[in-house]
């Protein structure tokens, strides 16, 4: 799970579960397959530092008998169809696990994974949450949990083992709630940006999630409601929430007539000094 919240920049969430979790992985081939596929696709890569910055990289497949290129930059956000040669950001410092998945003639797909470290985080695009990615208990303890309901609602911070993301895990039944928090700084008039990778296998189905930038501390038992920052909402949504669902809040997140949402994580404050993201 990863939030981030960046100056110029943005908030990430490293993995927020909202359901449960799917998974996929290709079939075996022995020998050498049908004729029809082809298991000899190269997924080695090679990655190479941007000269004069600490955080872009250049990754380069070898691409022998590759027809397609999958790649995971283990920050947190999804994997996505991409080329043999990619050109990325990492604004946190942090060492990442990034995997290509290279597929040949009839689908077979080879993985191949380089751990990239990042020394320095980028000035004006670096994460201004802390434990966003919920890599350890230390980054679980930066986040205060909200009962809003006093029952039938639960979520659980998880931490990632062996430096792998971990999640927060939603569950609540009859229109229930939970939430976290977390206090952040920020200045005036920059523009700053919320995102989260949120994961269902059920979807969304009488079940709203939503985030707010909050002037005052959240307290126990009390609902939050006004403008949000990103939302799933199966009433306002409808249709437009896929199930199941994996991505990006921002790219899932839905609008409608009264205004709400139309931020698209996207906000700034006028006034300098301490909010809350719930």
């Amino acid at each position: 799970m990863k939030i981030n919240l960046i100056k110029a920049s943005y908030l990430l969430l490293a993995s927020l579960t909202v359901g449960s979790f799917i998974s996929c992985s290709p079939d075996e081939v022995s020998g050498n397959g049908n004729g029809l596929s082809d298991p000899n696709a190269d997924a080695a890569f090679s990655v190479a530092p941007v000269e004069g910055s600490a955080n872009r990289f250049v990754l380069t497949a070898n691409g022998v008998n590759v027809a397609s290129h999958r790649w995971e930059l283990g920050d947190g956000s999804p994997e996505y169809l991409g080329s043999d040669q990619e050109s990325i950001f990492l604004p946190d410092a942090d060492t990442y696990t990034i995997t290509h998945k290279a597929a040949g003639r009839g689908g077979l797909i080879n993985t191949s994974t380089q751990t990239v470290t990042v020394a320095t985080s980028d000035l004006a695009a670096g994460n201004l949450i802390k434990g966003g990615k919920l890599k350890s208990a230390a980054d679980v303890a930066q986040w205060t949990i909200l009962n809003i309901s006093s029952s039938d609602a639960s979520v659980t911070l998880t931490p990632g083992t062996n430096g792998a993301l971990g999640n927060a895990t939603f569950v609540a039944t009859g229109y229930q709630q939970k939430g976290i928090y977390q206090k952040v700084t920020l200045q005036a008039n920059k523009e700053y940006n919320v995102d989260m990778t949120v994961t269902s296998a059920a979807g969304a189905t009488y079940t709203w999630f939503e985030v707010y930038l909050l002037t005052s501390q959240p307290v126990d038992g009390n609902d939050y409601g006004g403008d949000k920052i990103l939302r799933l909402n199966s009433w306002d949504c409808w249709d437009n929430v896929p199930t199941p669902f994996n991505g990006l809040l921002s790219a899932l997140n839905c609008e409608n007539d009264s205004g709400t949402a139309t931020l698209k994580g996207n906000l700034k404050v006028k006034t300098a000094g301490d909010s809350y993201l719930l």
